[in-house]
């Protein structure tokens, strides 16, 4: 999608966030979004950064700063953006707010190379949890830089404290979130050891509901290891039939987008027509419609989308249908379907916008905001952003829209989304995003 004229999105700005038509007025800032660069975007989140009030909000922010500093290869920059965020961080009485900052510190660590120093930051981490996380993304980071001892080593740090931990259904999400690091690491092998001891300690549990959440958040990190057949016989030792009948719904929907993925089109269309539940359902046929048209079967790709369209149609609430709509507007788009996606993303934006209850709208525009932004429309996702007061959910489509526009290579876009942050934190964030992306 092309550019959003200046003008409009001047209005867009000024209408979402009073006071933002400020921005418009720092020459810096004009020049910054006409052609967007590296350094004038660093400098940008810099000057945020300075602005925020908070001393864990402003450590987390400048570690977000650094973590970009890194990415681009400014190991200086990042070493004392760095140094200023770790007094603030220290500075902090609070346990939870302090690990917070010293996880998003030792992140930008990692990203500058510096594994031992964020080794000894994550370790210095009172609580667990925090502790964890930081690990985790520690291994991540020391994977992809190809240190891959290090890594299994900071991987397993974080299996023994989650093990360590006294409630069962609460080391079962600690193991799969490990697991699900190491998959993505490419150590398949440790994952499958991890999501073993998961399965364990899912299987102890006496009370039978807990039991159950524990198997299917056991089920879900199996699917995302590849491990679907083990995935289904950990499904099958769920006690609750229905519970059972939902994830297997999820496992024949995940199914259905891996062969999908794969070309294997016959088969994922017969899996996706075996799915009842109606959610799963059109997840399922967006996926083998998106395949057939890539392959060039639009009347089949048609005829897919054609059965979601119904679905969608048929959804009880004018707000779940109004995001289905959406949702399937942005397949056809992917799929290419250009004609229908319009008619599918209009007829989405029109039942959002005639719901009467100011919640159940807000819902609707901000299900069909997301797709939008998705898609890359994203003059109608800023709309749709409009209707939204709820800062979470409209912190959520912006960044959707900062990540699609992105993605895109539409940094001036993104640039504006980012703006649009009423938190200062997530404007930072998205900035950090920004100039790690830019060719210059």
């Amino acid at each position: 999608m092309k550019r959003l004229p200046r003008i409009y999105a001047a209005a867009c700005l000024s209408f979402l966030l009073p006071g933002s038509a400020d921005a418009w007025a720092d020459p810096a800032f004009e020049a910054c979004l006409k052609a967007p660069a590296r350094q004038c975007v660093l400098d940008e989140g810099r000057r945020e950064t300075q602005a925020i009030a908070d001393a864990s909000v402003r450590a987390i922010a400048l570690s977000t700063i650094a973590r970009a500093q890194a990415v681009l290869g400014q190991k200086a920059a990042a070493a004392a953006t760095i140094a200023e965020a770790l007094p603030l961080a220290r500075g902090l009485d609070d346990d939870e707010l302090r690990g917070n900052a010293f996880k998003a510190i030792g992140g930008a660590l990692a990203q500058s190379g510096d594994f031992a120093q964020a080794l000894a930051l994550a370790q210095s981490i009172e609580r667990v949890g925090t502790r964890m996380e930081t690990l985790r993304a520690l291994g991540q980071a020391e994977a992809e830089a190809g240190a891959m001892s290090d890594a299994k080593a900071a991987f397993e740090q974080a299996v023994t404290l989650g093990r360590s931990l006294q409630n069962n259904l609460a080391r079962v999400y600690a193991l799969n979130a490990t697991a699900e690091s190491q998959t993505r690491a490419g150590l398949l092998d440790d994952a499958a050891a991890t999501l073993a001891l998961s399965l364990e300690q899912a299987s102890g549990i006496d009370k039978p509901g807990f039991r159950d959440i524990g198997l299917s958040v056991v089920a879900i990190a199996q699917v995302h290891a590849h491990r679907v057949t083990e995935a289904k016989a950990t499904v099958s030792l769920m006690g609750s039939e229905s519970e059972r009948r939902g994830m297997l719904a999820r496992l024949a929907q995940e199914q259905t987008e891996a062969e999908a993925e794969a070309g294997l089109l016959v088969e994922a269309a017969q899996a996706a027509e075996a799915i009842a539940d109606p959610f799963r359902r059109q997840l399922a046929f967006i996926a083998v419609g998106k395949a057939q048209a890539k392959t060039g079967l639009v009347q089949a790709a048609g005829s897919s989308f054609g059965v979601v369209r119904l679905l969608a149609r048929s959804a009880r609430l004018d707000s779940e249908r109004a995001g289905d709509l959406a949702q399937l507007g942005w397949g056809e788009s992917q799929a290419g379907l250009v004609k229908d996606a319009e008619a599918d993303f209009a007829a989405a934006q029109e039942t959002a916008k005639a719901i009467k209850d100011d919640g159940q709208r807000q819902i609707a525009l901000l299900q069909a905001g997301i797709y939008q932004a998705k898609a890359g429309r994203f003059a109608d996702a800023l709309a749709s952003a409009a209707g939204v007061s709820e800062e979470g959910g409209r912190s959520e489509l912006l960044g959707t829209a900062v990540q699609a526009e992105l993605d895109a290579g539409h940094f001036a876009n993104a640039l504006l989304a980012a703006q649009m942050f009423a938190d200062q934190a997530m404007k930072v964030v998205a900035y950090g995003d920004i100039a790690a992306k830019l060719p210059n």
